[in-house]
């Protein structure tokens, strides 16, 4: 989820099926888990005060097979370990609805399981939609106004699984019906400008043969858009609202001897093709804070790459030194003049951090969480 007009926070995620963990540092041990109504969430009890600006980092320790869940605080960075789930399992993004309004998405991949958790402000409490397949995967979600929605795959069918769209309409969860894309698709982003617009993308066939897709949810049904005639091979990764009436989705072309960029917009008309520049490279996120000011990032020539989009024009930025070879896979803006993104050291396998304060780009140290671990997502709120 790449939001406009609403920077999102990293919060804690704990395991569908099992027990939430209270929040280590901003809840007391004790505080109970709620587990009374698998399939509803409360959110009577939010808030609308925040603390101050939040940095949440989520990833995988590829080594622990765990999730990772990094907050920043004034003299570095606090790691928080959610419940300790049997079998392989990640941490993939999380939204958030206000100061005491999260939601969060993950996988415990060695059941083929989703995971879903929810925070109130006060306690964790796990979620197991009723309506959700037997076997499916998660890897987004966003929240508008008292709305929740989660996108990934129904793996029911191991062999061909199909875009899944998980709905909390603000009393009960639902598996939304949508369009027949294809035998075998999958959604890997997506972005709610409010509960009744958004933005759904990720991509259909099998590798070699792959198909960007966008969905639109849009007079309470999902839509599919047709696309622009990219390739014979090309997928999108990420998508952002840029005001009321634009979106940018980015991606990657797979079809000749190299990757090559895929950056998609839309205003009034019909989906365009936008040539960032032509090179090598592997765009994973994008964030805009305003129709004329946004970020994309990536990976190009085994180096992490960020434009910026200022008043109509794709600048590539200045970024610092990093040894070997590494890439980005998300972005988000804090503000007019912050924001940051995430990625991997290949060369080392270390989480990579960036911080740009309206000038320069500089990298932030980050611990060392096992000898391979990577941050997917980065939230932040202020």
């Amino acid at each position: 989820m790449r939001r406009y007009g609403l920077v999102v926070c990293f919060v804690l995620l704990c395991v569908v099926g099992l027990c939430a963990v209270p929040f280590l540092g901003c809840l007391d041990t004790s505080t109970p888990v709620d587990q009374s109504d698998d399939d509803v969430i409360d959110d009577d009890d939010n808030g609308d005060d925040d603390d101050g600006q939040m940095v949440w980092i989520a990833g995988k320790d590829w080594v622990g097979g765990r999730g990772v869940l990094l907050q920043r605080e004034q003299d570095g960075w606090k790691r928080l370990d959610p419940l300790d789930p049997d079998g392989n399992w990640d941490l993939k993004q999380v939204a958030v609805g206000g100061a005491n309004y999260a939601v969060a998405v993950g996988n415990l991949l060695s059941e083929y399981q989703g995971l879903i958790a929810y925070f109130n402000g006060e306690k964790w409490s796990s979620i197991s939609p009723s309506s959700a397949p037997e076997k499916w995967s998660l890897n987004a979600v966003d929240i508008a106004d008292d709305h929740v929605v989660a996108a990934g795959s129904d793996q029911e069918n191991l062999a061909s699984p199909v875009g899944l769209l998980l709905h909390y309409d603000g009393n009960s969860w639902h598996n939304r019906d949508l369009p027949q894309v294809g035998s075998e698709w999958e959604l890997l982003d997506l972005d709610m400008l409010s509960n009744e617009n958004g933005f759904a993308v990720g991509h259909s066939g099998r590798n070699g043969s792959r198909q960007g897709v966008i969905l639109r949810w849009k007079d309470a049904e999902w839509i599919d858009y047709t696309l622009p005639d990219v390739s014979d091979d090309w997928e999108l990764h990420a998508v952002s609202f840029a005001g009321t009436g634009a979106v940018w989705s980015v991606g990657v072309d797979n079809s000749g001897t190299v990757s090559r960029p895929v950056t998609l917009y839309k205003s009034e008309g019909p989906w365009q093709q936008v040539d960032v520049e032509d090179t090598r490279m592997e765009l994973n996120g994008v964030n805009f804070i305003s129709s004329s000011l946004g970020f994309i990032c990536g990976e190009s020539l085994g180096k992490g790459i960020v434009y910026r989009f200022n008043v109509g024009d794709w600048e590539k930025q200045d970024l610092p030194d990093v040894d070997g070879q590494w890439l980005l896979n998300d972005i988000a803006m804090v503000s007019q003049t912050e924001a940051y993104a995430v990625g991997k050291s290949v060369q080392d396998d270390q989480g990579i951090a960036l911080y740009w304060n309206g000038a320069q780009w500089s990298q932030i140290d980050l611990p060392q969480i096992s000898s391979n671990w990577e941050p997917l997502g980065i939230g932040v709120t202020h």
